[in-house]
């Protein structure tokens, strides 16, 4: 950053523009009662003089950031990145910046997350992936914080949440195996702590009660989903005498 932009204030935009200093506070602001041509004058001088706005000054006064915060489980996943790029398009399209942290699915981490992003004012925080038995993200909301859990929520559903239903299409899949036949359905997913695999995994076990299947607790895997944890697992399950005709992978 050049060290000029730093020495540009709302003084020198006034004296450029023709215009007083709260004439530009306001342009900055977005206030309606500024007319198109000031507009126009004042955003004018700010291009030319290469200025940038003190943002936290400004959020100070108005009480407001026009900063929230997305926090996820690992941004290498891709069902985190792409969420990701969806939220800020859509915070961009109403003027709002995202700061993001990924927790790595620790506690530790989404601790220190929350902690930093109510710190620097945030308006509010999106939480993508919680533990069932998580209370930091409850905690934060019965203080009144705005936060939203969606993905994942906790069993308090004590914070706002959007998910889909992941018990219905779990059974919906299961339920379509049956259909095509299949009697011995292998499942696997990740850790039941999150809601996403436990109520997929109740979609499982239901769908089989429904077309009275027997359980074989040696066709499940619900574990963290590492490659060669999985591996050993469809290898250890091929090689059984009873082995399962289909398998139901509720993740990717």
């Amino acid at each position: 950053m050049k060290l000029e932009m730093m020495k540009v204030t709302v003084i020198d935009i006034a004296q450029k523009a023709g215009v007083s200093q709260s004439t530009v506070s306001k342009v900055l602001n977005d206030y309606p009662e500024i007319s198109g041509e000031t507009r126009k004058k004042v955003l004018k001088a700010i291009k030319e003089l290469d200025f940038y706005p003190d943002l936290v000054a400004r959020s100070l006064v108005l009480k407001k950031s026009k900063t929230i915060g997305l926090v996820v489980g690992d941004i290498s996943n891709p069902f985190f990145s792409e969420t990701s790029k969806v939220v800020i398009s859509k915070a961009r399209e109403q003027g709002i910046d995202v700061i993001i942290s990924d927790t790595d699915y620790r506690l530790e981490n989404l601790e220190w997350a929350l902690r930093n992003m109510v710190g620097r004012r945030v308006d509010g925080i999106l939480v993508a992936s919680v533990n069932r038995r998580d209370t930091v993200t409850t905690n934060l909301a019965k203080k009144g914080f705005p936060i939203v859990l969606f993905n994942r929520h906790t069993d308090d559903k004590g914070t706002s949440f959007v998910v889909t239903d992941n018990e219905l299409g779990s059974w919906l899949a299961v339920d379509h195996l049956v259909g095509l036949g299949h009697e011995k359905i292998d499942y696997i997913s990740g850790s039941l702590h999150f809601s996403t695999f436990y109520q997929r995994y109740k979609g499982y076990m239901k769908a089989l009660q429904k077309h009275g299947l027997s359980n074989d607790p040696r066709f499940v895997f619900s574990e963290k989903t590492e490659k060669e944890q999985i591996k050993k697992f469809l290898k250890d399950i091929l090689l059984l005498g009873n082995k399962p005709t289909s398998l139901y992978a509720a993740s990717d």
